[in-house]
């Protein structure tokens, strides 16, 4: 599913907001979002479900409406889902109101274990707060998946041995790595991308 288009963050090797749904957040509301996950587990018989947005927890409040409406109609206890979120958009708050509505697993864009290359990709993040992410997903009992990319310019075997490192350390439920690919820019850009491969 699809409930929210675009991204309002600028990291720089991230291709997707120039050749999908751009950088202006739009979402669906949380009644509308609750009826399509209704129709899906109560007509068609998922028992999972995949939220595909850019980053699931931009609106907070709406993310709470919408496990607040999910348990309201019981689909809790009928269907399992997925959410791609930012380290800097949890909470505790969220979190458990996330695992309550049936949110089974978080896959969090970290990127880079190295301070220098998180402010290099401008992904506007703190390694400490990854780990407080991590930990604190943990602790609520939803599992988790960290993205991490290689090769964006900057990039050392000094920088790509503290993210192996910090891989290590998060231990999460499981781990991607991807190696940067550059794209020239699309026709409606004047600045040509980086994306994971």
């Amino acid at each position: 599913m699809i409930s929210s288009r675009g991204c309002p963050y600028r990291c720089t090797f991230c291709l997707w907001p120039d050749v999908l749904y751009g950088h202006k957040f739009r979402a669906r509301s949380p009644q509308n979002v609750v009826a399509e996950i209704d129709q899906a587990v109560r007509r068609y018989g998922h028992d999972e479900i995949y939220f595909d947005d850019d980053t699931f927890t931009i609106d907070r409040q709406r993310v709470l409406d919408i496990c607040r409406l999910v348990r309201e109609r019981g689909l809790e206890k009928e269907v399992e889902w997925i959410a791609q979120c930012r380290v800097d958009t949890v909470d505790r708050e969220v979190l458990e109101a996330m695992k309550a509505a049936g949110c089974g697993y978080i896959l969090f864009g970290v990127e880079s274990g190295s301070p220098e290359m998180l402010k290099k990709m401008k992904k506007g993040i703190t390694v400490d707060k990854v780990r407080a992410a991590f930990k604190l997903t943990r602790r609520v009992g939803i599992k988790t998946q960290a993205f991490f990319l290689f090769g964006t310019p900057g990039e050392t075997q000094d920088t790509i041995r503290q993210t192996i490192d910090l891989a290590k350390e998060l231990n999460a439920s499981s781990t991607q790595f991807a190696i940067a690919i550059p794209h020239p820019a699309p026709p409606c850009t004047k600045s040509a991308g980086l994306t994971a491969g």
